[in-house]
């Protein structure tokens, strides 16, 4: 069910045209979507996919995530969960829990709201 969830998500930032999802890997670890600034081509945020929420209480399963966050000066990054919606703080790093239904509805929507607005300023220009 976690690759689909995972699908979900990717299909709805597609809509998105102007942002690229990438994904970090390294040795010890991974991030599920990294956004990059456009200037200097780093790190921006970061989102780990998730479906499950046993990572709420288990915040050292998610030491990939902290160590990517820590090495690119991110303060604040966001899991998803089955459905639980709640902030949590661990040397220094906020961890925001949303429900995945949530977050694919937020992204798909936000999508939907750009591609509104900026059909209307090409008609009004």
């Amino acid at each position: 069910m976690g690759n689909l969830v995972e699908t979900a998500i990717f299909s709805q930032w597609n809509h998105n045209i102007d942002f690229t999802p990438y994904y970090a890997r390294w040795k010890r670890g991974e991030v599920d979507i990294v956004r990059l600034s456009e200037n200097r081509q780093k790190p921006v945020w970061a989102v780990e996919i998730k479906w499950s929420n046993r990572f709420v209480k288990s915040l050292n399963k998610l030491a990939g995530l902290k160590s990517f966050c820590i090495s690119n000066n991110l303060s604040r990054t966001l899991v998803t969960t089955l459905d639980i919606e709640e902030t949590k703080e661990d040397d220094g790093l906020i961890y925001d829990f949303t429900p995945c239904s949530l977050y694919c509805y937020t992204v798909g929507r936000n999508a939907v709201e750009d591609k509104q607005q900026n059909l209307s300023m090409a008609i009004n220009h």
